[in-house]
């Protein structure tokens, strides 16, 4: 993520520009624990900015598909691109769960790290997602349908009916039996 701060030596303090020049802290007793807060500092910037990401995304999803109840999809916005409507809802589809996961992952990974640490209550998140996963039906759909989209399928079907209105949904037999290709040759696996 994009967590990297500037300061120009010209518009800093005097004492900023001092204890960056000559270095002392980083080398003294107080480190390692400068380099810590640092690296906890750009952590916590990242999530905020991945969090951020998700819910642009989410608003993308929510204001790009105009979807009934029913599943029945009246209208997308495409910004421009002119693409059908099966490009355009799983474009924001991919997006959103992809992104959902990510975030999810990240906060996982830093945890792991801060267990590593000695941060023995970084398990409490890590013991909450595994059951949330285990427990919640969306959550492993959502992290199911991040895989099945990050291996080249496209996650979310839509189905004319008789009145040629597309429904959106999961082909789950699609879903579990995907196409794929080998490097070594072109015959579907």
């Amino acid at each position: 993520m994009d967590s990297c701060t500037s300061y120009k030596a010209n518009e800093s303090d005097d004492w900023i520009v001092k204890l960056v020049a000559e270095g002392r802290y980083f080398g003294s007793k107080y480190g390692p624990v400068m380099r810590k807060w640092i690296l906890l500092s750009g952590a916590l910037t990242s999530v905020d900015q991945l969090f951020d990401v998700y819910l642009w995304n989410y608003r993308q999803l929510t204001h790009g598909i105009l979807m009934f109840d029913s599943g029945i999809v009246d209208g997308t916005t495409d910004n421009g691109t002119g693409m059908a409507d099966r490009i355009t809802v799983n474009a924001y589809a991919m997006n959103y769960v992809s992104n959902g996961v990510n975030l999810v992952e990240f906060l996982e990974a830093f945890c792991n790290a801060a267990k590593k640490d000695g941060y023995a209550e970084a398990q409490v998140f890590i013991d909450d997602l595994r059951r949330e996963y285990d427990g919640n039906f969306n959550y492993a759909l959502a992290h199911t349908l991040r895989n099945h989209a990050q291996h080249g399928q496209l996650i979310v079907s839509l189905c004319p009916d008789d009145n040629d209105r597309q429904h959106a949904g999961f082909d789950l037999y699609q879903l579990r039996n995907p196409i794929f290709f080998t490097n070594s040759d072109s015959q579907p696996v």
